[in-house]
Protein backbone atom coordinates (compact mmCIF):
# COMPACT_ATOMS: atom_id res chain seq x y z
CA UNK A 1 0.00 0.00 0.00
CA UNK A 2 2.99 2.38 0.51
CA UNK A 3 5.24 3.44 -2.36
CA UNK A 4 8.31 5.51 -3.09
CA UNK A 5 9.76 6.50 -6.44
CA UNK A 6 12.89 5.31 -8.21
CA UNK A 7 13.05 7.98 -10.89
CA UNK A 8 9.49 7.89 -12.21
CA UNK A 9 8.88 4.25 -11.27
CA UNK A 10 6.84 3.44 -8.14
CA UNK A 11 8.46 0.98 -5.74
CA UNK A 12 6.37 -0.73 -3.07
CA UNK A 13 7.83 -0.55 0.44
CA UNK A 14 6.80 -2.48 3.54
CA UNK A 15 8.69 -0.46 6.16
CA UNK A 16 6.49 2.48 7.16
CA UNK A 17 9.42 4.32 8.79
CA UNK A 18 11.45 4.06 5.56
CA UNK A 19 8.39 5.29 3.63
CA UNK A 20 7.77 8.22 6.00
CA UNK A 21 11.40 9.36 5.74
CA UNK A 22 11.29 9.15 1.95
CA UNK A 23 7.97 11.00 1.82
CA UNK A 24 9.30 13.80 4.03
CA UNK A 25 12.58 14.16 2.14
CA UNK A 26 11.31 13.95 -1.46
CA UNK A 27 8.45 16.45 -1.74
CA UNK A 28 9.70 18.10 -4.91
CA UNK A 29 10.34 14.75 -6.61
CA UNK A 30 6.68 13.83 -6.12
CA UNK A 31 5.45 16.69 -8.33
CA UNK A 32 4.61 15.46 -11.82
CA UNK A 33 3.40 18.86 -13.09
CA UNK A 34 1.97 22.17 -11.91
CA UNK A 35 0.18 24.75 -14.07
CA UNK A 36 -1.42 28.09 -13.15
CA UNK A 37 -4.33 29.22 -15.33
CA UNK A 38 -5.71 32.51 -14.07
CA UNK A 39 -7.48 31.76 -10.79
CA UNK A 40 -7.07 28.00 -11.27
CA UNK A 41 -4.13 25.82 -10.33
CA UNK A 42 -3.67 22.33 -11.77
CA UNK A 43 -1.49 20.08 -9.64
CA UNK A 44 -0.43 16.52 -10.47
CA UNK A 45 1.51 14.58 -7.85
CA UNK A 46 2.68 11.14 -6.80
CA UNK A 47 0.49 10.20 -3.81
CA UNK A 48 2.85 7.50 -2.40
CA UNK A 49 -0.18 5.58 -1.09
CA UNK A 50 -2.27 3.21 -3.20
CA UNK A 51 -5.70 4.77 -3.76
CA UNK A 52 -7.13 1.75 -5.59
CA UNK A 53 -10.17 0.31 -3.88
CA UNK A 54 -10.03 -2.96 -5.82
CA UNK A 55 -8.25 -5.81 -4.05
CA UNK A 56 -5.47 -7.05 -6.31
CA UNK A 57 -6.06 -4.22 -8.77
CA UNK A 58 -3.52 -1.93 -10.34
CA UNK A 59 -2.17 0.55 -7.76
CA UNK A 60 -3.51 4.08 -8.23
CA UNK A 61 -0.64 6.30 -7.16
CA UNK A 62 -0.92 9.64 -8.98
CA UNK A 63 -3.51 12.41 -8.83
CA UNK A 64 -4.41 15.56 -10.72
CA UNK A 65 -6.43 18.16 -8.85
CA UNK A 66 -7.77 21.52 -9.96
CA UNK A 67 -7.99 24.26 -7.36
CA UNK A 68 -9.84 27.51 -7.98
CA UNK A 69 -9.69 30.77 -6.03
CA UNK A 70 -12.72 32.13 -7.88
CA UNK A 71 -15.28 29.50 -6.88
CA UNK A 72 -15.73 26.14 -5.19
CA UNK A 73 -15.25 24.04 -8.32
CA UNK A 74 -12.97 21.06 -8.07
CA UNK A 75 -11.80 18.24 -10.29
CA UNK A 76 -9.80 15.16 -9.39
CA UNK A 77 -8.38 12.49 -11.68
CA UNK A 78 -6.19 9.55 -10.64
CA UNK A 79 -3.71 7.37 -12.52
CA UNK A 80 -1.49 4.31 -12.15
CA UNK A 81 1.74 5.56 -13.77
CA UNK A 82 3.83 8.70 -14.04
CA UNK A 83 3.28 8.70 -17.81
CA UNK A 84 -0.52 8.49 -17.43
CA UNK A 85 -0.33 11.34 -14.90
CA UNK A 86 1.63 13.54 -17.33
CA UNK A 87 -0.92 12.89 -20.07
CA UNK A 88 -3.84 13.42 -17.68
CA UNK A 89 -2.37 16.72 -16.49
CA UNK A 90 -1.99 17.93 -20.09
CA UNK A 91 -5.59 16.94 -20.90
CA UNK A 92 -6.98 18.78 -17.88
CA UNK A 93 -4.93 21.89 -18.68
CA UNK A 94 -6.07 21.78 -22.31
CA UNK A 95 -9.70 21.39 -21.26
CA UNK A 96 -9.49 24.37 -18.90
CA UNK A 97 -7.77 26.49 -21.57
CA UNK A 98 -10.56 25.61 -24.00
CA UNK A 99 -13.24 26.50 -21.45
CA UNK A 100 -11.59 29.84 -20.69
CA UNK A 101 -11.25 30.64 -24.41
CA UNK A 102 -14.91 29.86 -25.13
CA UNK A 103 -17.16 32.96 -25.12
CA UNK A 104 -19.92 32.82 -22.51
Amino acid sequence: MLYTLDGHEPVEVTDSIEWARWFQDHNEERVVAFTSLGSRRVSTVFLAVNHSYLPGGVPILFETMVFSEADNESLTRRYATWEEAEIGHAIVVSLLETIEATPA
